[in-house]
C-alpha cells in the first residue's frame, strides 16, 4: 500500500515528442489504423445493410447522423483523454448527474454501461442454453 501513485496517467516528462520525419511518422500508423478501424467498425456495416434491407432509403438519414455522430463524439473524448491523461471510464465518471451506489455515488453513463453489460451477458447466456452447450 506504499506505492499511491496512479499508474493509469503519464508521469511528467514522459510524453515523447511527435515525429518530424516520414520515417518516424510510419511507426505510429500500425495504432492509428487500429484506432481508425474502431471508429467504424462492424456494428455500422451490419447496420447499414440490415436497415436498409428492412426500410430501403427511408432511415439513410439515421445511418448516416449514426456514423457522423459517433466519428466526432469518439475523436473528441480521444482527444480529451490523451490531453488530460485520465482515463476512459474517469472521463465518463465526470459527467454530471450522480447515481447512488453501495460504496461510492458514480455517473449515469457508467451506470448504463453496467446495465448494458447485464443485459449483454443475459443475452448470451440465453444463446448457450438454446443452443444446448
Amino acid at each position: 500500500m506504499d506505492d499511491l501513485r496512479d499508474h493509469y496517467t503519464q508521469p511528467e516528462g514522459h510524453i515523447e515528442d511527435p515525429p518530424k520525419t516520414w520515417r518516424d511518422a510510419i511507426r505510429y500508423l500500425g495504432p492509428s489504423v487500429i484506432i481508425s478501424a474502431t471508429i467504424v467498425g462492424s456494428g455500422e456495416i451490419i447496420l447499414t445493410a440490415g436497415l436498409g434491407a428492412a426500410v430501403g432509403y427511408v432511415m439513410l438519414w439515421w445511418v448516416l447522423f449514426s456514423c457522423w455522430s459517433k466519428s466526432i463524439l469518439q475523436a473528441e473524448l480521444a482527444r480529451y483523454i490523451v490531453l488530460s491523461g485520465d482515463t476512459y471510464l474517469r472521463a465518463l465518471n465526470r459527467i454530471p448527474g450522480r447515481i447512488p451506489g453501495p460504496r461510492k455515488d458514480f455517473s449515469w453513463p457508467i451506470g448504463l454501461g453496467l446495465i448494458g453489460f447485464a443485459t449483454g451477458l443475459t443475452g448470451l447466456g440465453g444463446l448457450i442454453g438454446g443452443a444446448g452447450l
